[in-house]
């Protein structure tokens, strides 16, 4: 299955932004279990399919230092009804990260990760079931976003979506003219509004229009395997809703 750019290096930024952009890599193969820190996420756009993405590392979820698998080891995703090996991705971003595919993508399936290894210890209980689904509605009061333009630094970004949840939500926008900062998860109560603050444009982009993409992320913790003494695997629901801005 093919996947963007574009969506990747969103999805990056979302879910592996607590490293800076120097990063390190070393092989898999030189660290017992216990020492590596592994990063999941499964996510699902309500397409059927599910993208598991994981990042292995050395020394903390805030280490730069990302390992290459080598010496036999490999990582395994598996739903009720399906599995995949991760591949490795090159030149997607300064992360090293492996991702595989999915079938299915129903809420409350259960999704885990193995990581398989020759010389040293099989981790095979990272786990996360998926949150329910929900669609973006659109936006309350002041501009609509589709003719009238929201404009960068000054309109808030009133958000609402179909349900609420006991998850966590997350509301960011990415954009030719615009971003936001990355959205910090909170209750998930149905609406949520960014503020104008939270709103940038690049530089010299003064009295440009532009389309962007507003990205809720409905988000639900999961189980790290006990053999790693550090580690984070999520369930995501995203939907995305084009959206028109103007850098005043």
């Amino acid at each position: 299955m093919n996947f963007s750019k574009s969506r990747i290096h969103s999805l990056i930024l979302a879910s592996f932004s607590l490293t800076t952009l120097a990063c390190e890599t070393m092989r898999s193969s030189d660290l017992e279990t216990a020492g590596i820190v592994p990063v999941v996420e499964f996510l699902s756009a309500g397409d059927g399919t599910v993208e598991v993405r994981a990042s292995l590392r050395a020394g903390g979820l805030a280490s730069n230092t990302f390992l290459e698998l080598t010496g036999g080891d490999r990582l395994v995703a598996r739903s009720t009804d399906d599995q995949t090996s991760l591949m490795g991705t090159t030149g997607l971003s300064p992360y090293l990260l492996y991702v595989g595919f999915l079938q299915g993508g129903v809420p409350g399936t259960e999704l885990s990760v193995s990581l398989l290894r020759e010389r040293h210890e099989n981790a095979t209980d990272s786990a996360a079931t998926l949150p329910a689904n929900f669609e973006v509605l659109g936006f309350e009061g002041g501009s609509d976003g589709r003719g009238k333009p929201f404009i960068v630094g000054v309109d808030d970004l009133p958000v609402r979506w179909t349900n609420s949840s006991n998850d966590q939500i997350s509301v960011s926008v990415q954009g030719v003219c615009v971003n936001s900062e990355l959205g910090a998860e909170q209750p998930d109560t149905g609406r949520l509004t960014l503020s104008a603050a939270s709103l940038y444009s690049w530089e010299g982009r003064s009295g440009e229009r532009c389309t962007g993409e507003v990205i809720v992320r409905r988000v639900r913790g999961g189980q790290v395997d006990r053999i790693f003494d550090e580690g984070r695997v999520t369930a995501v629901q995203e939907r995305r809703m084009t959206v028109h801005f103007e850098v005043p």
